[in-house]
């Protein structure tokens, strides 16, 4: 069982590990002039590019942060995401390992029923019906007329009518 809480303690900090790369990754897209702001500029300049581009003269376009730019050419997100990726794999990994290392908690094994004095030892007795009732099962009449094409057939179900015994 020991070897059950230490992969589950190797899993919790490779957990918190994600979790901090994951946050680093989340606050280079979140924060104030980070990716998201640049990429909503860049395209909302280019709309403004767009509208204008039949007119005269020079437009200027936007121009991202060097610290934008920093990122987008070091590559940066794509290292924090393989980074996701390998923690991941590697929690995935311990999590089968968790799996392997449980014991199996194995059913009851099925009470054996030899008439219905065991049965309903087991399960109880049946309600009795109550009095005055009467139900009544039998073939349903009930033909689907065929086709041209296709013959008919006769339903396979049974009808089950209740009613009141009278007698």
């Amino acid at each position: 069982m020991s070897s059950v809480k230490e992969l589950e303690a190797k899993r919790d900090q490779l957990l918190v590990a994600q979790a901090k790369v994951s946050d680093k990754f989340n606050e280079l897209l979140n924060k104030k002039d980070g990716l998201k702001d640049s990429s909503k500029l860049v395209i909302k300049n280019l709309t403004a590019a767009i509208a204008v581009a039949q007119k005269p003269g020079y437009f200027e376009y936007y121009k991202p942060p060097s610290e934008v730019k920093s990122i987008e050419k070091t590559g940066e997100l794509k290292k924090l995401t393989s980074q996701i990726r390998r923690y991941q794999k590697e929690i995935d990994q311990v999590n089968s390992e968790i799996t392997v290392a449980r014991p199996k908690p194995r059913p009851p094994p099925p009470a054996t029923v030899s008439g219905f004095d065991q049965w309903f030892n087991n399960y109880g007795r049946p309600k009795p019906s109550p009095h005055g009732y009467l139900t009544v099962v039998k073939e349903d009449p009930k033909i689907y007329g065929g086709t041209g094409h296709h013959a008919g057939f006769k339903t396979q179900a049974k009808m089950m009518k209740k009613g009141r015994l009278t007698r």
